[in-house]
């Protein structure tokens, strides 16, 4: 019986320790950088300020840049300003992120995402949206909230709670997991014509996650990139992967 006891205090304990330190398994938050290649943009959302980089003002269409869960986004910059000359790009830090304040959270990063598509629809006659890993998950709602014109999935997921469930399959993560994001679940609400660009040596989110949402999505609404030999962290680095999203967008 003290055994038992013993082992039921610990599991306890774990599920506890999950569940309120769940979100620093989630959001990496990076540091605000001073200067970059582009210009700085404030915008209030909610009772927070929200930091953007945009470069090419004044273009017609629009691509909104959402990044991973670690990423410093302003490392894309050169290459999507070359890549998308016509277009004008912003690339979103979420809250706690680069400059913006505030605390990430699935609602926060949702509600921040409609706030920033609201504020520059009127500006843009199309906007793009593009979500790498993390921010796929924000992409992915936002183009069930908002008439996204195209939307990008760089190395998507199904859900988080799928990958909890993976990686602690002995832990009542159903019942633990605060910040879900469920896109599998959210893509019959979703209009826009999507490509996925999936690194076929990820192990972060690996096949299982991506395909499932892959193959969620109707054969013809769906563009479908495989990168044979990129990983989570490289897949930008490789040339069918600009090539993938200058001939999509």
């Amino acid at each position: 019986m003290t055994l038992l006891l013993s082992a039921t205090l610990i599991y306890a304990g774990i599920c506890l320790s999950l569940y309120f330190g769940q979100r620093r398994l989630i959001y990496f938050p990076q540091p605000e950088v001073a200067s970059a290649p582009a210009e700085a943009v404030w915008l209030p959302s909610g009772a927070e300020t929200l930091k953007l980089w945009r470069v090419n003002s004044g273009r017609s269409r629009a691509i909104v840049y959402f990044g991973g869960n670690a990423e410093e986004i302003s490392h894309n910059i050169p290459d999507y300003t070359a890549w998308f000359p016509e277009t004008t790009i912003y690339f979103a830090n979420y809250r706690g992120y680069g400059g913006s304040t505030g605390e990430p959270s699935e609602a926060a990063l949702f509600a921040d995402a409609v706030r920033i598509f609201d504020e520059l629809a009127p500006r843009y006659q199309e906007i793009a949206v593009v979500g790498r890993s993390l921010g796929s998950g924000v992409a992915v709602y936002l183009a069930t909230q908002r008439p996204v014109q195209r939307l990008v999935l760089v190395t998507p997921f199904d859900s988080v709670a799928r990958i909890a469930r993976r990686m602690f399959p002995i832990l009542p993560t159903s019942l633990l997991l605060q910040d879900r994001f469920d896109s599998v679940s959210r893509v019959p609400e979703v209009a826009a014509q999507v490509l996925v660009v999936v690194a076929a040596e990820d192990s972060v989110i690996t096949r299982p996650h991506s395909d499932a949402l892959v193959a969620a999505f109707p054969s013809n609404q769906l563009s479908f990139t495989l990168i044979p030999e990129a990983n989570h962290g490289t897949v930008h680095l490789w040339p069918a992967y600009a090539q993938s999203l200058r001939e999509f967008l």
